[in-house]
């Protein structure tokens, strides 16, 4: 009897050991959780945290507080962070990169990653927030000028290439899958998927402006990405294929539509820095090309790079593509050789407004920038053109030709415009994600043009927008 009862009274005790073993750190952590400070964010997945959710009677019982506290706890779950980097330093041990170390040769073209792709159709782009409400936003714009501090690092012009293309053979990368995000030859690139039905509808919202607007000059780029030219051949070919993706939209361009090859634009210079590694734009030196193929169609001589005032954006540059790609062990040779962004500046005085529909309250505008060198976060450094993405910025500058010019882009038309601001009396750049959706401001077109005469009109996108149904309604609304 007493050795029955000993045994019990020591099943009992490790029982008692189990469960608080199990207990205490859930209610050591649910502690922690309601006292320590909730972040609002993620550096590592560059995004912003939702607020906690409202309760209310009818969000109880119909389930969407749980539901949105669920999303909240997760977010802000303590020492998340710490968790996530803890996580990818385990992803090492069972990921493994075809060809060797990245982090013992950055530059090796066997280290590759293929993951699943992102979905552009509800991009809406990224745009730096208006200053606090105690400003006077409806103030006079303030005069920006050319002139850089002199401890800003100077950039030297890119001489001009040689006639001779580039090598594009990367036919040595070893590629298993062909979708999504790819790392290879120290770059992640985005693959793109062409669609001609849709990349058609693209064409018709382009001939649609020259139609409408009969008395301005209509002109249309469309850029490759950087997997248009540095992923391995069997990415860019069949549907792939980024050039023959845009020359076959531009057949569908009426010739009321002066149109530009972006491709072709590019395609010289591909030995030199006209695309981040780590982000999915393009560099705005990249841009600069871009521009001058615009010039020269349209008749204008194109400023050379000496000609302009250059600089760099204080810091290394880790962007969209690398944050998407951290978790995993391969996207260390981007993390090992951060971008810079560079920049050019334009050699005429402006002011840059900064407006939130189309009807350009001033009561609700603020004050802008066309480049910022000391734009903060090691992945934003890309806002450091035309303010992020915005619905209306209007730069003012001193040409003095009676000239203006309307931009319609999506991100990568903020590095393209600075050069703009060297030939025309009047900027305009109007982003379609932002107007005609159930949460933005409705954007008549037709009005605004009629109110402020335009001698030119350049749309201009990467290849993703020319082929996403939501983003061609954008830009018919506009105008419809």
């Amino acid at each position: 009897m007493g050795k029955h009862s000993y045994t019990g009274r020591s099943r009992n005790g490790w029982f008692y050991v189990v469960i608080a073993a199990f207990i205490i750190p859930l209610v050591v952590f649910g502690i922690w959780s309601l006292v320590d400070r909730d972040p609002t964010g993620s550096d590592s997945e560059k995004r912003e945290f939702q607020s906690p959710p409202p309760l209310s009677a009818k969000t109880w019982f119909d389930g969407t507080w749980q539901k949105a506290f669920d999303t909240y706890y997760a977010d802000t779950f303590p020492q998340r962070e710490s968790l996530l980097a803890k996580n990818r330093e385990l992803n090492r041990l069972y990921y493994f990169a075809p060809g060797g170390s990245s982090e013992d040769d950055p530059n090796n073209n066997d280290v590759i990653l293929v993951i699943p792709g992102i979905d552009h159709s509800g991009d809406t782009g990224e745009g730096i927030t208006p200053p606090p409400s105690d400003e006077p936003t409806s103030a006079a714009p303030s005069v920006e000028t050319s002139v850089e501090p002199s401890t800003e690092p100077s950039v030297e012009p890119t001489p001009t290439p040689t006639p001779d293309l580039p090598d594009l053979d990367n036919n040595e990368l070893d590629v298993k899958t062909s979708q999504g995000i790819i790392i290879a030859g120290g770059r992640a690139m985005e693959i793109y998927s062409n669609s001609p039905s849709v990349t058609e509808k693209y064409a018709a919202a382009v001939n649609l402006y020259a139609d409408t607007f009969t008395n301005s000059r209509v002109i249309n780029i469309v850029v490759p990405n950087a997997g248009g030219f540095y992923a391995p051949e069997e990415y860019r070919t069949g549907n792939l294929d980024q050039q023959a993706a845009i020359a076959d939209m531009q057949e569908h361009l009426n010739d009321n539509v002066v149109a530009v090859n972006g491709y072709d634009a590019l395609r010289p210079h591909t030995d030199e820095y006209i695309y981040f590694r780590s982000d999915h734009h393009w560099t705005q030196l990249g841009a600069y090309y871009a521009y001058r193929a615009v010039m020269d169609a349209i008749g204008e001589t194109p400023y050379e790079l000496d000609e302009l005032e250059a600089g760099e954006v204080d810091g290394d540059f880790l962007g969209t593509l690398y944050n998407w790609s951290a978790s995993y062990p391969q996207s260390s040779v981007i993390k090992q050789n951060p971008d810079k962004v560079q920049f050019w500046r334009p050699i005429r005085e402006f002011t840059t407004r900064v407006y939130t529909d189309l009807k350009m309250n001033e009561a609700t505008a603020w004050n802008g920038y066309v480049i910022s060198s000391t734009v903060k976060g090691i992945a934003n450094k890309y806002m450091a053109f035309m303010s992020g993405d915005q619905p209306l910025i209007k730069v003012s500058t001193d040409v003095g030709n009676g000239k203006s010019v309307l931009v319609l882009k999506e991100s990568y038309g903020n590095a393209f415009v600075p050069y703009l601001i060297n030939h025309y009396e009047n900027v305009y750049v109007v982003d379609p994600r932002k107007f005609n959706g159930s949460d933005t401001p409705s954007g008549d077109l037709v009005s605004f043009i009629e109110a402020n005469p335009i001698d030119d009109i350049i749309i201009i996108d990467n290849p993703f927008p020319m082929a996403n149904t939501t983003y061609i309604k954008q830009l018919r609304d506009l105008v419809e």
